[in-house]
């Protein structure tokens, strides 16, 4: 009820000051009738009932302040006043809209990157049954114990990657830099990595290499007969065995974009 009354107060403000004045009238008019009866001059009695009565500007405000929505008027007021200035101001009306602008696309965009780079799942077949080990506190370990941890059967299955960084590629007489993820070759099948084109790494291959999205759109030119080529990294041949989604996310995350997955030669890797 309540809720209602000041509803149809702020549609109908108007309407309740002439009914407040009207009403406040009635009660000076019938007090100075009754002190007109008593024998008082109808000017000094209408002088006594409004003293009696008290002012009549401090009783509409209490009585208007039950019935309004204070903070809401205030609201509306600091509108009509921002845009009565922004419309004499033009330019800052138009400075004030671009900085709007930009602040909601920056925020937008690094929203986007942060959900993209942080909150995404990677690109495999069940993202719960993975989890991340570290060997001893140690971010990379040796071939010899990670084998010794994959033998020992601790776990269903157990794969290992590492970020090399930039790998030489060379094409005719120039060379090219890729950034390279090298990885065990049993990373594909047991993470169940997909590809948009070809197929992943398979165990006991060295010189096989599966190429992103990217790299086989830009730097290959989106070659139909890129399965099966070669390509020289490092001064040794590998070979094209499969294309990632374009959509594919590594499983280190965080904007990780590599060219190509390698399989890694003896060196260490982070154990997964």
């Amino acid at each position: 009820m309540e809720f209602r009354n000041k509803f149809a107060f702020l549609r109908g403000q108007s309407k309740f000051d002439a009914a407040l004045t009207e009403e406040m009238q009635f009660h000076i008019e019938e007090r100075a009738d009754e002190l007109e009866r008593a024998g008082v001059a109808r000017a000094e009695a209408l002088r006594r009932a409004r003293v009696e009565l008290g002012s009549a500007a401090r009783m509409a405000e209490d009585l208007s302040r039950e019935w309004q929505w204070t903070w809401f008027e205030d609201l509306l007021s600091d509108l009509r006043f921002a845009a009565r200035s922004l419309r004499r101001e033009p330019a800052f009306l138009i400075v004030a809209v671009l900085s709007l602008a930009l602040g909601i696309g920056v925020n937008t965009a690094i929203f986007s990157f942060s959900m993209e780079a942080l909150m995404s799942e990677p690109s495999v077949r069940d993202p719960s049954t993975l989890a991340f080990a570290r060997l001893g506190g140690n971010s990379h370990v040796d071939m010899e114990r990670f084998q010794f941890v994959r033998d020992a059967k601790a776990f269903p299955d157990v794969a290992g990657l590492r970020e090399d960084g930039d790998i030489n590629w060379r094409v005719g007489e120039e060379t090219q830099r890729l950034f390279a993820m090298r990885v065990t070759d049993n990373l594909f099948e047991m993470a169940g990595i997909p590809v948009s084109m070809g197929r992943g790494l398979r165990l006991g291959e060295l010189d096989t290499v599966v190429i992103s999205s990217r790299m086989w759109h830009g730097r290959l030119a989106s070659d139909p007969d890129v399965i099966g080529r070669a390509l020289i990294l490092d001064g040794r041949p590998h070979t094209v065995v499969g294309v990632l989604p374009e959509d594919h996310r590594t499983l280190i995350g965080f904007g990780f974009h590599p060219d190509l997955y390698a399989p890694v030669r003896g060196q260490g890797v982070n154990v997964q």
